[in-house]
């Protein structure tokens, strides 16, 4: 049976390799797969090893997003009749549109009501989060098709 002194102690830092230490021109060490993901580091246990440690600095993360949901709250609808809802977002300075969602949806029933859909989702790249970044939502929503629900005069 081994004690406690018999086994080597690692820090873990022996075997580290920062990540940031790496560009697009040089290649690293075989034990690491760089992509711009996500690092990767190879750990190899030896015969009876059932432990290992490794630390692994990333430095600023790569690829960061934002997330953003949106709800959109219609009032006073027809219930019962087919909605068209779209979604267009853009960044608020450049006005370009970073994405866009649209959905087609009857509401159950067969009278004037409220509504509100959730689930506009939006993932939106950065370079960096540690700064602010300003977006406008624009939502266009109408009925797809004539009204013949004599119950709802909305």
């Amino acid at each position: 049976m081994l004690k406690n002194e018999d086994v080597p102690t690692k820090t873990g830092q022996e075997d580290a390799v920062p990540a940031e230490r790496f560009d697009a021109q040089s290649k690293p060490p075989e034990n690491i797969i760089k992509n711009d993901c996500f690092v990767t580091e190879s750990v190899t246990f030896g015969p009876c090893d059932d432990f290992e440690e490794r630390t692994i600095n990333l430095g600023n993360l790569p690829n960061q997003a934002r997330f953003l949901n949106v709800r959109v709250s219609l009032t006073n609808i027809c219930r019962g009749r087919e909605l068209a809802i779209g979604v267009i977002l853009s960044d608020a300075d450049t006005r370009q549109v970073l994405g866009y969602k649209g959905r087609a949806l009857t509401v159950p029933g067969t009278s004037c009501g409220n509504v509100t859909i959730d689930g506009f989702c939006f993932v939106i790249p950065e370079n960096t989060i540690c700064s602010s970044r300003k977006v406008r939502i624009k939502v266009i929503a109408h009925y797809t098709g004539l009204n013949t629900n004599s119950n709802c005069p909305c």
